[in-house]
């Protein structure tokens, strides 16, 4: 069953967020950083690829360390003076990195979301 929340301590109490306020989830050291679509940031204990086995239907891996929001999605481009991508997404200012890898993928899923 997947969670509709995620939850984690923040300066000692228990956070709550609901999974459809995530912009996108990202690989720091030994955690994972979830971000809100408020600009928030909370911290977690939980990995990338568990978070991307858990949430497949509402988000997507657009590289090793970046899981974003599919409702989210508004352009992935191709950077010309890097080898990788870039992802851009509603409510987020910058660009994520796309790798080369997961390019197809993310495009066929704007196409058919379209």
């Amino acid at each position: 069953m997947t969670r509709t929340t995620v939850k984690a301590l923040y300066r000692g109490k228990p956070v709550v967020w609901p999974v459809e306020q995530i912009t996108h989830f990202q690989h720091a050291d030994k955690y994972t950083v979830a971000h809100h679509v408020d600009g928030r940031e909370l911290l977690l204990n939980d990995t990338i690829k568990v978070l991307a086995d858990e949430f497949c239907r509402q988000f997507l891996l657009v590289n090793r360390g970046v899981l974003v929001a599919r409702a989210r999605i508004r352009q992935v481009v191709h950077t010309p003076e890097r080898i990788e991508g870039a992802v851009y997404l509603e409510g987020v200012d910058n660009p994520l990195p796309c790798s080369r890898s997961r390019m197809p993928v993310v495009k066929d899923f704007l196409r058919c979301a379209a």
